[in-house]
């Protein structure tokens, strides 16, 4: 992923608009292409992908439409984790794949490695013409929640970045994000929380970590909500919006709580400038 910052702020998300050049696209198998006799019934192509993960190394994506959107999965996200595949399979159109090794279990490099595979994934599925809409939670609370993508424009130049917070340490720790960018984040936390921003990283793992020593009286609450704040409207501002979250890792076997949490940034698509009404 290129580390570069070169996009105008933007204000607006992805228009839900349908590409003009869908009609030429191979359709990824037999059920989703049209029929040709007269008066047949059209057939059906949905225009939302379903993405869930299973256990702790299955990826499932339901309702792909076209071949190049299935030949780019497996070309640039499968190599992404250097354990391997165990399986795969594409019938109709429906894809599984099983990671060796977890990888949404996984902890340290894996985890790290995990996370930006996750970052490949929406970046192929924004350049295929695809934006993260929301979670849906279907069937029993312990099933994984389906993430829905809905057909947009196609975004070759898009940006995705992965965040990962640890409440009890007040760290955010970014995954490949424009080094210019966590920089002046970085800076922008320091009005709010005075003398207490450390930054430090990248490294070469693409990794940079802010952390906020917790000082005074402020309750833990109130930091974490004034934290998440502060982030999402300075990400907002610079061109990323909050794209979804996974969660990801293990729990920790000597406390109660929930996984922590990957969340996504993409960046906007940029405004054509307008054309100028003639007087």
């Amino acid at each position: 992923m290129k580390k570069q910052l070169d996009r105008s702020a933007s204000t607006g998300g992805v228009p839900l608009v349908r590409r003009s050049t869908n009609e030429s696209r191979q359709r990824v198998n037999s059920l989703t292409r049209p029929k040709s006799r007269t008066g047949s019934v059209p057939a059906f192509v949905p225009d939302h992908i379903f993405v869930s993960l299973h256990s702790a190394g299955e990826l499932r994506i339901d309702n792909i439409a076209y071949q190049t959107t299935l030949d780019d999965l497996r070309e640039l996200v499968l190599p992404m984790w250097p354990h391997g595949v165990e399986y795969e399979d594409s019938r109709g159109d429906n894809w599984r794949v099983r990671f060796a090794r977890g990888p949404w279990t996984s902890v340290g490099l894996d985890a790290i490695l995990a996370q930006r595979l996750i970052c490949n994934l929406y970046t192929v599925l924004a350049r295929q013409g695809y934006s993260h809409v929301t979670t849906i939670q279907t069937g029993s609370p312990r099933r994984p929640g389906k993430l829905v993508f809905v057909e947009t424009l196609q975004d070759p130049d898009v940006k995705i970045f992965a965040t990962m917070f640890s409440p009890s340490k007040m760290r955010l720790t970014l995954l490949d994000a424009p080094r210019e960018l966590v920089e002046d984040f970085a800076s922008s936390l320091r009005p709010m929380f005075p003398r207490k921003v450390m930054s430090y990283g990248a490294n070469e793992d693409g990794v940079h970590v802010i952390e906020v020593k917790r000082e005074g009286f402020r309750s833990r609450e109130a930091e974490r909500n004034l934290f998440y704040a502060c982030m999402l409207r300075f990400f907002n501002s610079a061109g990323f919006k909050l794209d979804g979250s996974i969660p990801l890792g293990r729990k920790d076997p000597m406390f109660w709580g929930s996984r922590k949490e990957a969340w996504i940034f993409r960046s906007m698509p940029m405004r054509r400038p307008e054309s100028r009404q003639k007087q």
